[in-house]
């Protein structure tokens, strides 16, 4: 997921700070490797489970909301938290389309769907994302993100440059006849930190990214390539914003920063959707006060919102992402 656009210095403060809080709430034991691993794992096994039930309740005719609130149900019941809401992004959207409060737009007849979701446990996250179509016109566009998601993990491995990886996304997507977006990028994934360094390219354009940054061991890494039939390969930000993320903690008081610590209380300093801090989810009035109130701490630089990313030539796209494990010889996929 893409959520990782906002530099922010007061956001790599409140991770460590979330950090430091889940630490003290532990008794302040510092986690083995093994331990950090392990979760990782287990947040890896939830999203599994909740892209296969993606694939059961995303057909047209159906409600993105029910998509949406079926899988961030499907994976707190099993023992995770959504590391973002879920997103349900159709056709030339590339990302960041999640149901609204009162949301009723339902998923078209042969149409394209990203569903991209995230898991964390104790704030170790994974992501992961695929595309669901009903049209077999689109049968080589999504094969073509699968594909190149398939290549750059066979090839990934600590000390690979991010160019070579570029070439090869860029290569496997260009031979099924469609371009890649070549301003989205995978990312590294630190604890409470979705986007926490490193952007991973799908484009051999080099003037996109660092290329001479490498891959190392260790680390965490969401590949992610989109293939799109847009003549470009480019995104844009469209109109919509569903999708918030707190970048500087609430200070004093007044109703409306009351609100927002209540808020922060509530969702954390992940990304979050408004439909989260709604008594009700159906009512249109309960959602527009709540928007006006994201509105009024978006103007202050409180929250951040993040519209819908667009393909600017109007193509229709296709996504599959993992999030991988670097080891010193190789990886481990987790999703």
């Amino acid at each position: 997921m893409k959520f990782g656009s906002q530099k922010n210095p007061l956001t790599q403060v409140n991770n460590q700070n979330q950090e430091k809080k889940q630490d003290k709430n532990n008794g302040n034991k510092k986690l083995a490797t093994s331990e950090i691993i392990q979760k990782y794992r287990e947040a890896g096994e939830i999203a599994k489970g909740a892209k296969e039930l993606a694939r059961k309740v995303t057909k047209p005719g159906v409600k993105v909301m029910e998509v949406c609130e079926k899988i961030e149900e499907y994976i707190k019941l099993k023992g995770g938290l959504p590391a973002f809401p879920v997103n349900v992004s159709i056709n030339s959207i590339a990302a960041h389309y999640s149901a609204y409060i009162a949301d009723n737009l339902i998923i078209p007849k042969n149409s394209v769907v990203k569903v991209d979701l995230g898991v964390h446990i104790d704030g170790f996250i994974v992501d992961t994302a695929i595309t669901i179509y009903f049209s077999k016109k689109y049968d080589d566009l999504v094969k073509a993100s699968k594909a190149a998601l398939d290549a750059v993990i066979n090839n990934i491995k600590p000390g690979i440059k991010l160019s070579l990886i570029g070439e090869i996304a860029e290569k496997t997507i260009t031979d099924f006849g469609f371009r890649p977006i070549k301003n989205l990028f995978g990312h590294q994934i630190k604890r409470y930190n979705l986007h926490a360094g490193l952007s991973i390219p799908s484009t051999k354009d080099k003037s996109w990214y660092d290329s001479k940054k490498k891959i190392e061991a260790g680390k965490i890494y969401a590949i992610e390539p989109f293939a799109t039939t847009g003549v470009r390969g480019l995104i844009d930000d469209g109109p919509d914003v569903s999708i918030f993320r707190f970048i500087a903690t609430p200070q004093g008081s007044g109703v409306i920063i009351n609100k927002a610590k209540n808020y922060l209380l509530k969702t954390g300093i992940l990304p979050f959707s408004p439909r989260w801090l709604a008594e009700d989810i159906n009512s249109v009035k309960e959602a527009k006060n709540i928007m006006k109130d994201l509105k009024i701490l978006e103007n202050r630089g409180i929250v951040y919102g993040y519209h819908t990313l667009v393909d600017v030539d109007e193509g229709v796209i296709s996504q599959h992402e993992h999030t991988i494990r670097t080891t010193k010889t190789g990886v481990e996929v987790l999703t």
